[in-house]
This record gives structure tokens, C-alpha cells and sequence, in this order.
């Protein structure tokens, strides 16, 4: 079962629609960086991301982002352990770190392909 404990929720304009409207795929609790407009999209593989959008804004519109040290539910696109590292993958889903990858937090409870799971947000560099 995923829970949260959110700390420094930022309002940021989101680039893309992830509302799921557009393309059938909300993408709430995905990984989500910075682009150059200044404006949140998902993150990629194994990329810095600043955090998790908590809500599915439209294209143009303020999402909710958590902050380091935010406990919070992500979107698997993988397996994983509680206690293992994670980043994202190309669609801004949680998987388990890799080597050379940016590792955004640690796993609370297992990980399951297309289902939510709890972390730590907490980007810790490169592994």
C-alpha cells in the first residue's frame, strides 16, 4: 500500500498535458524535471529530476511538485525492492537505479510494474 508525507510541494507550470485528456496516459506521481521554458515535463532515463508532480495538470497549468525529503507515491515501470535506489526511466515512471544513473530516492515499499509504490525522495547523485 503507498502512502505520503510531502514536505515543500512547489506550484510549477507544466510544459505537457499530463492530465491524461490529450493521451490516455495520466501521468500524476511520475518523476518531473525542468525544460527550457523554465517549466516542468516528465524526467528521462536515468536523469536529474527535481520531483514528483502530485496531481495531473493540463498543458499551461500549475502541477503540485514534492520536494527532497518528501515521502511520496510513484508510478512503477518496473520491479523493485524496498530499500533499493531508484530513478527514472525515459517516461518519467520509477525504476531501480543503474549504474552511471541519477539516483532520485529509495524505494519504501516494493515496486511493481504499472502500480504505485511508496519513496524517499531524495536525490543523491550519480550512482
Amino acid at each position: 500500500m503507498a502512502f505520503e508525507l510531502l514536505h515543500g510541494l512547489k506550484s510549477i507550470i507544466s510544459t505537457n498535458d499530463l492530465s491524461g485528456y490529450a493521451t490516455a496516459a495520466r501521468q500524476q506521481f511520475y518523476f518531473v524535471k525542468i525544460d527550457t521554458n523554465g517549466q516542468i515535463i516528465v524526467g528521462t532515463a536515468g536523469g536529474y529530476c527535481i520531483g514528483v508532480v502530485q496531481d495531473n495538470p493540463p498543458a499551461l497549468s500549475p502541477g503540485q511538485v514534492c520536494g527532497p525529503g518528501s515521502i511520496t507515491k510513484v508510478y512503477c515501470g518496473g520491479s523493485f525492492a524496498a530499500g533499493q535506489n531508484v530513478m527514472s526511466n525515459s517516461t518519467g515512471q520509477c525504476v531501480a537505479a543503474t549504474s552511471g544513473s541519477q539516483i532520485l530516492g529509495v524505494a519504501l515499499t516494493a515496486g511493481v510494474n504499472a502500480y504505485l509504490a511508496t519513496i524517499l525522495y531524495q536525490p543523491m547523485g550519480k550512482m
